[in-house]
């Protein structure tokens, strides 16, 4: 079985709310972690005005941020803490950090249930180990679907076959074929 963090009851009932309705929460801390996934540093909020709503969006000073992602889908945000630091968290870190206020402990991370990093809304974040991780990234439907390269016309019978046979990285063309990047390599691909 596939161990995710469960929440109590009281974030079960705000999450049930907020994904139901349009809701923004007040940003009042949030935790860093390490590359092996255990909580470095906490910094609070509460002096500051920065707010995120369930539908993945991001407000300081009441306004919405509209936050541009990087060659690697990730949005980054500079914040500045109770303590004058600046820090820089990734959008959907403040977003289900500030949700799930509860739930992150060493150990866990924030998952796009979706795969799509672009996709921030709370109904699509979950706290959940590197077992659930990386048991959503090896999606079985993006395992055995045909992919095309547009490039060289090529068919390959799975994003895995094209990426051994072109020498890529690993999960980089099924991220192209869903649009999440627009090339590997130069290469360009798309599901058929």
């Amino acid at each position: 079985m596939i161990a995710e963090k469960s929440l109590n009851n009281k974030e079960m009932e705000t999450i049930s709310k907020f994904t139901n309705e349009h809701c923004r929460i007040k940003v009042s801390s949030l935790s860093k972690q390490n590359s092996k996934w255990d909580i470095t540093s906490i910094h609070t909020f509460k002096n500051r005005r920065y707010e995120v709503d369930n539908n993945g969006n991001f407000y300081r000073n009441g306004k919405i941020v509209k936050v541009k992602p990087d060659e690697r889908c990730n949005q980054f945000v500079l914040l500045i803490d109770d303590d004058n630091n600046k820090v820089r968290f990734k959008t959907y870190q403040i977003i289900a950090q500030t949700f799930y206020s509860e739930s992150l402990k060493d150990g866990f991370s924030v998952d796009h249930i979706d795969r799509n990093r672009l996709n921030n809304k709370i109904s699509n974040l979950r706290i959940a180990n590197r077992q659930t991780q990386y048991a959503n990234r090896e999606n079985v439907i993006y395992k055995e679907k045909k992919v095309l390269c547009v490039n060289n016309g090529a068919i390959y019978s799975s994003c895995k076959d094209a990426e051994n046979k072109l020498n890529l990285t690993k999960n980089t063309v099924s991220r192209v074929a869903r649009g999440e990047r627009n090339k590997i390599n130069g290469y360009e691909f798309i599901f058929i």
